[in-house]
């Protein structure tokens, strides 16, 4: 069966609040699924611009299981790499530019982009190590929102037993459309008529596209969390653009130059899942002040460039590759630090 390499990226500085605990609970999870279905591969954690005065990633990470098998490595992009980039000052994290490096390091043979908050179910974990995956697809997945509230005392099993809870799901992320779950989040996630209008309108689009036969449907809500395939696809298209600004949209671009570079869509179904712990500063629970702010912050990719971008690339009928061969910081030297038992 084949291996496949998860990389995430982050740095610590409790981004979005308790992320150590989050990220640890991500680990112990995928470790022991790992460890259970026998899935040969790697987690690559790109530690980027990390904080002078904070300890690093690999010594404060502390989970109770370990693979020989599947092993973690975390490997560090420091502040003087990360300041020659165009608006360092401002954007500590470049998410994006970090899964890069993590991504043209890896040793599996199928790679998943995805992120620290996560639990993947036991029954796609047993899947990607039971079945042969296909080298020409491209594998996306719908997300589910859960509560803050994870249990920390209960063992993997009964953790996503919890997270199947219909009580602890908040969202739906569906190719077409996010749905909330829980009334309760409803007044809360302010922007959310917004949100829908805008997934409405991207569906809108596609739908078009398909009745003049240009624009197939592409699933890229919450991509982020889970754009896999092969070593040698991620590596034709250099990987993820690789562009200085906030990291909104440029997921989304990812997949559409997997499309229009020739690979099928695959959306995993339930009983594979993956589950998002919710906590502050997500997204999709921040207001419309709020997200201002960010933008009036950070530079950003509009959602109607990300659409022009991609009716040129559906049009063009090939993916539109910014990056140079120098990707994923390729020629740079940089400390890797390995865990596995």
């Amino acid at each position: 069966m084949s291996s496949v390499s998860f990389v995430v990226a982050a740095r610590n500085d409790e981004h979005g609040g308790k992320m150590l605990t989050r990220m640890s609970v991500f680990m112990e999870s995928l470790l022991a699924l790992a460890n259970k279905y026998h899935l040969k591969g790697e987690l690559i954690i790109v530690e980027w611009n990390p904080p002078e005065e904070k300890p690093r990633l690999w010594e404060v990470l502390k989970v109770s299981v370990q693979s020989s098998h599947f092993p973690v490595r975390y490997i560090q992009v420091p502040a003087s790499i990360h300041n020659r980039f165009r608006n360092a000052d401002t954007i500590p994290f470049f998410q994006m530019i970090a899964k890069n490096v993590g991504i043209r390091r890896a040793k599996g043979e199928f790679v998943v982009s995805s992120a620290i908050d996560l639990l993947f179910s036991e029954e796609l974990i047993s899947y990607l190590s039971s079945v042969s995956l296909d080298s020409k697809t491209l594998y996306r997945i719908n997300r589910y929102d859960v509560s803050e509230d994870v249990p920390l005392d209960l063992t993997v099993e009964e953790r996503l037993k919890w997270c199947r809870e219909e009580k602890n799901i908040i969202r739906l992320h569906k190719m077409s459309k996010s749905i909330i779950l829980q009334k309760e989040y409803i007044h809360r996630d302010l922007n959310w008529r917004e949100y829908i209008v805008s997934k409405t309108s991207s569906l809108t689009y596609q739908i078009l596209g398909i009745i003049f036969g240009v624009i197939p449907r592409v699933h890229t809500n919450a991509c982020g969390d889970f754009t896999m395939m092969a070593q040698k696809c991620w590596e034709e298209l250099h990987g993820h653009p690789e562009i200085p600004i906030w990291s909104m949209h440029i997921d989304s671009i990812l997949c559409y130059m997997a499309i229009t570079m020739g690979l099928r869509q695959v959306i995993l179904k339930k009983p594979m899942q993956i589950f998002h712990i919710e906590h502050e500063n997500s997204w999709v629970t921040l207001s419309p002040e709020e997200k201002l702010s960010i933008f009036v912050e950070k530079p950003w990719l509009p959602y109607e460039v990300v659409q022009e971008i991609r009716r040129y690339m559906f049009g063009n009928k090939k993916p539109l590759v910014l990056n140079d061969e120098d990707w994923g910081l390729a020629n740079m030297d940089l400390q890797e630090h390995v865990c596995s038992s």
